[in-house]
């Protein structure tokens, strides 16, 4: 005999007792009484941290691709400064409703708001987004709220409850921000 040949047995071998030894294995242990096969929906750490390492491939929405309907944005409080290439809403400005603007090179953009409250270190708004020609309802992205109710798991991170993430499609959009404090402070990170 050849080593071909000899190498070949020893692999159907293997292969034979290998399928032997399941087979027996599955009667021996009978009924199988774990729950790996059911999904559990807590969080788990070691996919958020591949989450935090990768980011988005979408990119950010700019602060200039949000105007204010109807324009122009007037603020409460005049003379806290914001910097042009920042979008912070506070408790009194006017309006709460932006038009976000159409972006044809990209099909998603993210964006982050942070909504918080010197007070009560709570979320003291609500956001609300939605397409205007209803594009991204096959993503079901052509709606989306935060918060969303108080049975959402999806709406807010555990480590930051103060912060939330739309995704806007391409196409023109409309944001409307509800503050419900006077500290209330809504800002696109």
């Amino acid at each position: 005999m050849t080593g071909t040949k000899v190498l070949l047995i020893l692999l159907i071998l293997m292969v034979v007792l290998f399928i032997v030894f399941v087979v027996w294995g599955m009667h021996k242990n009978g009924p199988a009484t774990s729950d790996w096969h059911t999904f559990l929906e807590e969080p788990h750490p070691v996919i958020n941290k591949l989450g935090d390492l990768f980011p988005s491939p979408s990119p950010k929405l700019k602060p200039s691709e949000l105007i204010p309907n109807p324009s122009p944005l007037r603020r409460a409080q005049p003379d806290i400064g914001v910097s042009p290439g920042k979008f912070i809403l506070r408790f009194g400005d006017q309006p709460t409703t932006f038009d976000v603007s159409p972006d044809s090179g990209h099909k998603l953009r993210r964006a982050t708001f942070s909504v918080t409250s010197s007070v009560t270190r709570s979320a003291c708004a609500t956001i609300a987004y939605h397409t205007l020609d209803d594009s991204g309802r096959d993503l079901n992205l052509n709606k989306q709220s935060w918060p969303t109710g108080p049975d959402s798991k999806n709406d807010q991170d555990p480590k930051n409850p103060t912060k939330v993430t739309f995704q806007a499609v391409s196409a023109r959009g409309q944001l409307t921000f509800t503050l419900q404090q006077t500290d209330c402070v809504v800002q696109l990170e």
